[in-house]
């Protein structure tokens, strides 16, 4: 079952937006989902569509406090935010009839941070975390200096010191009959500064086990995840039946892949989104040529065409990251797709107020590596609207072609 709209709780004076997913069947155990940064901005639920089949009840809490993101927490001591939301987690075991022994804790990289943070804090029995920062103040002093302030507070007066210390000072004195099960890769950025230093820590632990995440189409922080989700499916279903799973510690396998042999250089293209603000033409979505990598900025460019007839207006778009495209494109080779994105600049738009009023058929131009295709912009979801702004425009997209009419 799809997860619910957002719900807003208020505890002790603080508001949590979450959403939620009833169990299936007659399951006891309740797993709470911790978030990391969104693609787009700092806000996201993680594992959304993933946990449709899980046994379990399952809530997701955002990081939403205050109108930042704060790593679920204060940065104060005592920390009214963690306590506010564990007192919500435990309301809800409470209204399921469950205790903390029957509650999985979930996160990924600031998520992961969190679950950890509470698990060891709040004294939950089973948590998993991927790709965590164990020392999170360093981390967001370095690399998110707005949510560094939004945490300690204007004038930064709390303790950055425990803050950043809190997961490893609750992992040294907290009580030790835990089930944790920590992901991590050492093509991770962060693995030498935030995983490796401390992993003794987690030593004590009746059960803990590391898993070191291992792919060749794993390159980066944000893709460890999301290529180990089926491991964490397995130990959340377990976890769920009441089977805590033991000495898993150790690295995954995978096949050796090699560069495909005969490339094809077919066009790959699939509009994901568009709309219209004032006169700019906002869209995005899937441009690759298949068998031919854009891992990096350069090796791909796009241009937008717009044709009536013998008319033509050729616009260049921009790119973006999407390392999930390597995976959603894979096809036994090893090809990364990581920047086979199409988007409009910093996705704000292209002004087409210059384009003559008229229908007109909508190709792009991807360069990649060399090679130069032209082709048909498609939609697997058709797209079609037609608005009033400054002048009027129809989009239509389909799986065969896509057109743009501008009114005046």
């Amino acid at each position: 079952m799809p997860a619910s709209q957002e719900m807003r709780t208020v505890v002790s004076g603080i508001e949590i937006t979450w959403r939620s997913k009833p169990a299936r069947l007659d399951a006891a155990h309740l797993v709470v989902v911790f978030s990391g940064f969104g693609a787009q901005s700092e806000f996201t639920y993680d594992f959304i569509g993933a946990l449709d089949h899980c046994p379990a009840d399952v809530i997701w809490i955002k990081d939403s406090f205050h109108g930042r993101a704060s790593y679920y927490s204060s940065g104060s001591n005592p920390d009214y935010v963690a306590d506010a939301v564990n007192d919500f987690i435990e309301e809800k075991l409470n209204t399921l009839g469950l205790s903390k022994q029957m509650c999985t804790l979930l996160g990924a990289s600031k998520g992961g941070s969190a679950a950890l943070m509470y698990g060891l804090r709040y004294d939950y029995k089973n948590i998993i975390a991927s790709v965590p920062q164990l020392r999170p103040g360093l981390y967001i002093q370095q690399y998110w200096p707005e949510i560094y302030k939004h945490i300690l507070g204007p004038e930064e007066s709390n303790d950055i010191e425990e803050f950043d210390l809190r997961i490893i000072s609750c992992a040294s004195k907290c009580a030790a009959d835990k089930n944790i099960y920590l992901l991590t890769s050492e093509i991770d950025t962060q693995y030498l500064d935030q995983i490796h230093p401390y992993l003794d820590v987690f030593s004590r632990f009746e059960n803990f086990n590391l898993v070191y995440v291992e792919s060749q189409l794993v390159n980066a922080h944000n893709q460890i995840t999301s290529y180990a989700t089926p491991l964490i499916l397995g130990l959340l279903n377990s976890l769920s039946m009441g089977f805590a799973p033991e000495g898993i510690s150790g690295r995954t396998s995978a096949k050796h892949l090699s560069p495909p042999t005969k490339k094809s250089g077919a066009p790959i293209v699939d509009l994901r989104a568009a709309r219209f603000e004032a006169d700019r033409f906002i869209l995005e979505g899937v441009g690759a040529l298949r068998g031919f990598s854009c891992k990096e900025w350069r090796d791909i460019d796009y241009k937008l065409i717009l044709r009536a007839g013998v008319t033509q207006f050729t616009i260049p778009l921009a790119k973006d990251h999407r390392a999930a495209l390597t995976r959603e494109l894979f096809d036994g080779s090893l090809v990364f797709y990581d920047k086979a994105w199409f988007c409009t600049p910093k996705h704000k738009g292209i002004d087409i107020s210059h384009v003559p009023s008229g229908t007109y058929q909508m190709f792009i131009e991807i360069r990649c590596a060399g090679v130069f295709e032209e082709a048909a912009i498609k939609s697997a979801n058709k797209i079609h609207f037609k608005i009033r702004s400054v002048r009027g425009y129809e989009l239509n997209s389909d799986s065969a072609s896509s057109s743009i009419t501008i009114f005046d």
